[in-house]
């Protein structure tokens, strides 16, 4: 039997959903562990049914989410002549052959051409 993505993924969006729900009283397995427990702020009673599968798939799902937007984005880095221009550097492919004796000037990309 191969594995199917698709239901992992299902089962990752799911899974806090009906764990919450199992912990509408605000009282999770992990704040069994640490004494704690979930209260609304307005109130300070218990989060009812929805909110707290919702505050679960919160945890669970919407924060690693979160990190892994972070951590793609700071991986990403940014172009290698930066966002502005820099009036000191310059970023020259030498990929390419210089141009030959005669040839019209190119504009620097910072700056349109004159058509």
């Amino acid at each position: 039997m191969r594995p199917r993505p698709g239901a992992g993924v299902a089962t990752w969006l799911a899974a806090p959903w009906l764990y919450g729900f199992c912990c509408a009283g605000g009282r999770s397995l992990g704040s069994l562990a640490s004494e704690t427990e979930v209260v609304r702020i307005s109130t300070g009673g218990e989060p009812g049914f929805w909110r707290a599968g919702w505050v679960m798939f919160a945890r669970t799902v919407l924060f690693t989410v979160l990190v892994l937007v972070l951590l793609l984005g700071v991986a990403e880095g940014s172009a290698p002549s930066g966002a502005e221009p820099k009036g000191r550097h310059l970023t020259i492919d030498r990929r390419f052959p210089r141009l030959p004796a005669g040839a019209p000037a190119i504009p620097p990309y910072d700056r349109p051409a004159d058509v």
